[in-house]
């Protein structure tokens, strides 16, 4: 619902304005959320806080503007690929080890989103 809404405000808001009211209304609500789990950051966590925060916010407006410049069907389709990167990530840089469940359901994902670009075009 999200994405078909960010799509159907293309037309009168602008990019910035739709990504400033994700965090707007997320942040009050994870506040309470996380108030009794709370851990103050040390150190070189700031860091990793800012530039994460900083990396996400690009990272919002450039898929904000993807999904107001085509249909949500389209684009989306291809935010699955992000799950082969997760695996690649995981198993390489983080030493996860993946069920064979996983790797199944992974490549179930990936078949229905080559198949859905392919015969979407037809």
């Amino acid at each position: 619902m999200a994405y078909n809404c960010i799509r159907y405000l293309r037309t009168t808001e602008s990019t910035l304005v739709v990504v400033f009211y994700f965090p707007l209304v997320a942040t009050p609500i994870m506040g309470v959320l996380s108030i009794f789990n709370w851990v103050n950051p040390q150190g070189l966590d700031w860091f990793y806080i800012l530039v994460l925060g900083v990396v996400t916010q690009v990272a919002q407006v450039f898929m904000t503007k993807g999904i107001q410049s085509d249909s949500a069907g389209n684009i989306m389709t291809y935010k699955y690929v992000g799950v082969v990167f997760a695996f690649i990530y995981g198993y390489f840089i983080f030493k996860e080890t993946y069920s064979f469940l996983s790797v199944f359901g992974i490549f179930l994902l990936l078949s229905g989103v080559i198949l859905n670009a392919i015969f979407k075009n037809q």
